[in-house]
């Protein structure tokens, strides 16, 4: 609360010829002088130069107190101290507003899982940020906005009341803790031909595992010829939502087409990730944030046994890459429409043991990638998706580095990894039209006309046929409320590759089931 006089001035009035106000750390004196002698004198604001009555005194006072309010500020303003109006130099004191004290309550997420409580450390810290003085409203709602969106959190309210100091506030939070664990089963057909494309994974969460805002992902997929583990432990730094993450992946395939399976043709390989993420620009309808990642991988090729050698490794069919990698992402989205962007810059370093040839791809390396995603709602159920992708090589890169077209997640209609490149580009339109809806059980049936089209050429010269990628097709979307979806896409492939041969049609259809607890 800010002081108001209660005593009947003593003073006929005060000469000022400008005022000297103290205590605003947002407004400068000019812009506070400004608007107190446009309140006493509208026709004429600038210097005063006559006497002010203290009920002037007081007018100009409360016209900084409204600018403080009318810019959400909302526990601070001005006041005439009482010796003023008692004969004392003319002064008007501002009060900014603060909060003095926490009171967070949080309710623990019950189900299946760990539930422990979440830290009130997090809580307090996330809104402290947004609460320095002077108290604005809208920070503090941006700030609670925030929150609500993020996953440990189900529902949290706030409430203001007065504090015990001038000018402060006691803030009250009640939080509902969301479910710390979560898990998805997959089914598809999106893995190489050559490993057997049906694939089935099964990924776990584990949220606040040690109350800290941590998480742990554990995931594990598995084909005819392949099978693949991850573990993923994420830790947050700040209140800003920076972390700290590791991801460790293991994977093991074996040829099992029918043309190559009995040559035994095996790999298997090892990725080290180390990542620091720190959002600089967070709001709820924005995000800019910067990471670096160290990652060091290790794959191994046999043939019958022995040795294989491959694009990037040594002469015992080893490739080691130590890199380091700088990334940047913004997002930007609104009630209607979503778009975002992702870099990656790349610098393969030789270090702990990395790959080195005398000639041909190697551990040295930089590329740069580029991700673009655009997303605009057109009507209920309706939507239009653009996405694109590029790559830039300074020289030739081993096959784990290089841009892979054809598949589910890039030129449809192609089977996985039929065009492999050091640079490349692909860009996809797709259009979402309902054609079916349920809303008792919150199930929506989608037409998905789509084209996709992707190239690329490498650095060393080696030829790459055909250098472009392209396809149209018709896909159909299922959701069923936020547990369950699906997809079957069938693309017609417009281009003819060495590696699909007569059966373009037979590699041509996509599916996808995903359902989440």
């Amino acid at each position: 609360m800010v002081p108001q006089t209660t005593e009947v001035p003593k003073i006929a009035g005060a000469f000022v010829e400008r005022f000297k106000v103290s205590g605003s750390s947002i407004f400068s004196e000019d812009k506070l002088n400004q608007v107190a002698s446009s309140a006493i004198q509208p026709e004429t604001p600038g210097p005063i130069n006559r006497v002010l009555s203290p009920a002037e005194l007081v007018q100009a006072s409360e016209a900084i107190t409204k600018l403080y309010t009318d810019g959400k500020y909302i526990n601070s303003g001005a006041y005439v101290p009482q010796e003023v109006l008692q004969g004392a130099t003319p002064e008007i004191k501002v009060v900014e507003g603060s909060v003095e004290k926490f009171n967070i309550n949080i309710q623990p997420a019950t189900g299946f899982g760990l539930n422990l409580p979440l830290r009130k450390s997090y809580i307090e810290s996330r809104l402290a940020q947004a609460t320095t003085p002077p108290l604005n409203l809208d920070r503090l709602l941006e700030a609670t906005k925030l929150l609500e969106a993020d996953p440990l959190i189900g529902r949290i309210s706030v409430k203001l009341e007065p504090g015990n100091q001038i000018g402060g506030s006691i803030l009250n939070a009640e939080v509902q803790q969301a479910k710390g664990f979560s898990s998805e089963v997959n089914l598809s057909n999106g893995r190489s031909q050559s490993v057997g494309s049906f694939q089935q994974g099964v990924t776990l969460r584990q949220a606040n595992l040690l109350g800290l805002g941590d998480q742990l992902t554990v995931s594990y997929d598995r084909s005819k010829g392949s099978h693949s583990g991850s573990f993923g432990y994420t830790v947050p730094l700040n209140a800003k939502d920076g972390s700290i993450s590791f991801r460790y992946s293991a994977n093991g395939n074996r040829i099992v087409e029918e043309r190559f399976s009995d040559f035994d043709i095996t790999s298997s390989s090892n990725l080290y990730e180390l990542k620091l993420r720190q959002p600089l620009v967070r709001k709820p309808n924005s995000e800019f944030a910067l990471s670096l990642s160290g990652t060091h991988y290790r794959s191994e090729n046999q043939f019958l046994g022995d040795p294989l050698p491959s694009r990037g490794s040594d002469n015992a069919g080893l490739t080691r890459i130590t890199a380091l990698r700088f990334g940047q992402e913004f997002l930007h989205r609104d009630a209607k429409q979503v778009f975002a962007l992702q870099s990656q810059v790349s610098f393969g370093v030789n270090a702990l043991g990395a790959t080195i040839n005398e000639k041909g791809p190697d551990g040295r390396f930089l590329s740069w990638r580029g991700q673009g995603q655009y997303a605009r709602l057109l009507g209920p159920d309706s939507l239009l998706s653009l996405r694109g992708q590029v790559q830039f090589a300074d020289r030739g890169l081993a096959s784990v580095e290089q841009m892979s077209l054809g598949g589910a997640d890039t030129v449809r209609g192609y089977r996985s990894n039929s065009l492999l490149t050091d640079n490349g580009w692909l860009t996809s339109a797709e259009l979402r039209l309902p054609i079916a809806r349920f809303p008792k059980s919150k199930t929506v049936l989608q037409l998905a006309p789509f084209f996709d089209m992707g190239g690329g050429w490498n650095r060393d010269g080696e030829a790459v046929k055909p250098g472009v990628l392209m396809s149209t097709g018709l896909g159909l979307v299922l959701r069923i409320g936020n547990q369950f979806s699906g997809r079957i896409d069938y693309g017609i492939p417009l281009t003819s590759t060495d590696r699909n041969g007569q059966s373009l049609r037979q590699n041509g259809i996509h599916f996808s089931l995903f359902y989440s607890l």
